[in-house]
C-alpha cells in the first residue's frame, strides 16, 4: 500500500453462481422492458387522454400535490444514493468516474419527472375514471369530513399493513421452499452506500404516493371502465330483483378481472429485486397486488397509500434497526410513526382551514 494509491478490493464469486444470477438478471430485465416499461408509456399517454376526458368528474388540481412532493422526495433521495449508484456502475476491478455517475444521477432525475407527471395524469384520471363510474374512492379537501377520513384511513392503513406483512411472510416463505428462492445484495439498495441512511423511508412514501396512484388507482379504473363498456346491460333488460342481482354479480366479476393486468404490470416492475429466481417477486407481488386492489376498493385511495407507506416504512425500519449505524435506531422508529403523524398533522389543518375558510377551501390536492 503506498499513501497515494487507492486500494480496492472485491469478493469474486463461483463462477457458476455469477453466470445463474447474471441469467436471471437477463430474463428480469426482458420483463422489465416488456412487462412494466411500454405498458407504462402507454399507462401515460392514456393517463392523459382520461384526464381530459373526464375532466367532467374531476378537477386538474387533483394529484397536483402527491406528485409534486413525490418528485421532491424521491429526487432528494437520488442524490442521496450517490454513494450507490458508484458502487452499482463500478466494474469489478475500478471505481466509477464522478462524470458517470453525474451523468446516470440527471437521468434518473429526468425519469422521476416523467414519473411525477404520470403519477399527476394518473390521478386526474383515476379520479375522473371511478367518479364517473359511481364511485368515490379519494376523499377531496373540501369536503367537510375530510380530516375525519384521512385520520380513518391511517388507522386502516396501519392495520392492512399488519395483514400485507403476515400475507407476505407466509408467501415468501411458501415460495422459498417450492422454489428454492434466494435473496443477493444490491448496493443501490444499501444504507452502507447513502450520505443519510434515515432519509432510506423516503422510498416508501415515493412507492406508496406513485404506485398505487398509477397503477391501482388509474389502471384498474381504466380497465374497469373499458370491461364496462364492453359488457353494459342492454336498454330495457330485466330489471327485476334477479336482474339487479346478476348485474351486481357482473359488476364484481368486471372489477375482479380488471384487477388482473394492473396488478400484473406491477408485479413486472418489481422482478428486477435481487431476489432469485426472478418468479418470487412476481408470484409474492401478484398476491399482494391483488390484496393492495382489494383494500382500495373497499376502503378507498388514502387507505391502501398509508398501507403502502407504512408496510415499506416498516422493512426498512428493520433494515436500518440492524445495521448498526449511529443514529438509526431512532430514524427506524421515527418512519413507522410517521405516516400517523402526517395524517394527524393534515386532519389538523384541514380543521383550522375548514374553521377560518368554510366552504371556500379548494379542491383536494
Amino acid at each position: 500500500m503506498q499513501p497515494d494509491k487507492v486500494l480496492t478490493y472485491r469478493y469474486a464469486l463461483p463462477e457458476s453462481f455469477a453466470d445463474e444470477i447474471a441469467k436471471q438478471r437477463k430474463i428480469a430485465d426482458k420483463l422489465s422492458m416488456t412487462g412494466f416499461l411500454l405498458p407504462q408509456i402507454v399507462l401515460f399517454v392514456l393517463a392523459v387522454i382520461y384526464a381530459a376526458a373526464c375532466r367532467g368528474w374531476t378537477s386538474f388540481k387533483r394529484g397536483l400535490f402527491l406528485s409534486a412532493a413525490f418528485f421532491v422526495m424521491y429526487a432528494g433521495f437520488m442524490f442521496n444514493l450517490r454513494p450507490g449508484l458508484r458502487a452499482s456502475s463500478a466494474g469489478m476491478n475500478a471505481i466509477a468516474a464522478e462524470s458517470d455517475v453525474t451523468a446516470l444521477l440527471v437521468t434518473n432525475v429526468v425519469i422521476l419527472f416523467i414519473q411525477a407527471l404520470l403519477t399527476y395524469f394518473a390521478a386526474v384520471g383515476g379520479d375522473g375514471l371511478w367518479r364517473s363510474m359511481g364511485r368515490s374512492l379519494w376523499p377531496r379537501w373540501q369536503d367537510a369530513d375530510y380530516g375525519s377520513r384521512v385520520k380513518t384511513a391511517m388507522k386502516q392503513g396501519y392495520m392492512l399493513a399488519v395483514i400485507l406483512l403476515g400475507v407476505q411472510s407466509v408467501v415468501l416463505t411458501g415460495l422459498g421452499l417450492l422454489l428454492g428462492s434466494y435473496y443477493g445484495s444490491d448496493p443501490s439498495q444499501s444504507s452502507y452506500n447513502m450520505y443519510y441512511p434515515w432519509m432510506l423511508p423516503l422510498l416508501a412514501w415515493c412507492a406508496g404516493i406513485s404506485e398505487e396512484i398509477q397503477t391501482r388507482f388509474f389502471g384498474i379504473g381504466l380497465v374497469r371502465k373499458w370491461l364496462g363498456a364492453l359488457f353494459r346491460p342492454q336498454p330495457g333488460g330485466d330489471a327485476s330483483d334477479s336482474g339487479a342481482r346478476s348485474s351486481s354479480a357482473l359488476s364484481r366479476i368486471l372489477t375482479s378481472i380488471a384487477v388482473l393486468p394492473a396488478t400484473a404490470v406491477w408485479a413486472f416492475g418489481h422482478v428486477g429485486y435481487a431476489v432469485y429466481p426472478w418468479q418470487t417477486r412476481f408470484i409474492e407481488l401478484m398476491i399482494i397486488g391483488a390484496l393492495f386492489a382489494w383494500f382500495m376498493l373497499r376502503f378507498g385511495l388514502l387507505a391502501v397509500i398509508f398501507a403502502h407507506v407504512v408496510l415499506d416504512s416498516t422493512l426498512m425500519a428493520v433494515q436500518m434497526l440492524s445495521d448498526g449505524l449511529s443514529g438509526d435506531n431512532l430514524a427506524g422508529f421515527v418512519s413507522f410513526l410517521l405516516p400517523a403523524a402526517v395524517a394527524m398533522l393534515i386532519a389538523w389543518l384541514h380543521e383550522r382551514r375548514r374553521g377560518g375558510t368554510g366552504s371556500s377551501a379548494a379542491v383536494s390536492r
